[in-house]
């Protein structure tokens, strides 16, 4: 359990670099506008995630919520890559 929780630290600390990079990329001068949006954004799934689950716990179970937890990650890359950013866009 030591190694899957360094994995899982590593994956977890290269993601705000990336996406901050990513979203200065694409925030076209105004860096200080993304990041500002990125706190808000990242403020509101902090807070609201658990309650969300919870709700779709009650609905379809808990097992099932839970599931949905890896299936809602993938979207996420999956939206992430289709964004291009303005190097792929030339």
């Amino acid at each position: 359990s030591i190694v899957a929780l360094f994995i899982i630290g590593a994956g977890v600390s290269m993601q705000f670099p990336l996406s901050t990079l990513r979203l200065i990329i694409l925030s076209e001068g105004r860096p200080d506008l993304s990041q500002g949006m990125t706190s808000n954004g990242a403020g509101l799934a902090i807070a609201l995630g658990p309650f969300v689950l919870a709700a779709l716990a009650d609905q379809i179970g808990i097992s099932q919520a839970y599931l949905m937890v890896p299936v809602l990650v993938i979207i996420a890359m999956v939206i992430v890559r289709c964004v291009p950013t303005p190097e792929e866009r030339v």
